[in-house]
């Protein structure tokens, strides 16, 4: 029987395929789970507009990531964190806290599978690429030594 998947199913196929499977696993298991639907024509129709419509989306998105990665290349973000004496963070920088950081300053929504970011753990400069399909940027982080500290 001819089904359509409505979510990935394993050794089956992934979201949004047509595949074959036994009468018994659609009728009994796939298809009451609401893990897929049968492949009427009119349903083939519905999914490939489907489609079509997230993969258009998808590159609109990909293209304002772009866009907006031309914009930060070479910009620099400045952090006040605690830090010893010698300069070693208390706390290190992760790449959670830039990326909120970098989305909030500049109003992008960049995530964390697009950068080679390692924590900061000393306080100074560092640098970091950020990569949307095959546009990169690059972003300076200035870590300096929080003054609130010193004071108290």
């Amino acid at each position: 029987m001819k089904v359509i998947l409505l979510e990935n199913v394993p050794k089956v196929g992934n979201r949004y395929e047509v595949a074959t499977v036994a009468d018994g696993f659609a009728l009994n298991y796939l298809i009451p789970q609401k893990k897929a639907e049968f492949a009427s024509p009119a349903a083939i129709a519905r999914i490939q507009k489907m489609e079509a419509q997230i993969a258009a989306e998808r590159e609109a998105s990909a293209q304002k990531l772009e866009t907006a990665l031309a914009e930060i290349d070479g910009k620099t973000i400045a952090f006040a964190l605690p830090a010893n004496d010698e300069g070693t963070l208390f706390a290190a920088l992760g790449v959670a806290e830039l990326l909120e950081a970098l989305n909030g300053q500049f109003g992008t929504d960049y995530s964390l599978d697009q950068t080679d970011f390692a924590p900061i753990k000393e306080v100074g400069e560092t640098a970091f690429t950020i990569t949307v399909g095959d546009t990169k940027a690059t972003v300076n982080v200035a870590v300096s030594k929080d003054s609130d500290e010193e004071e108290e």
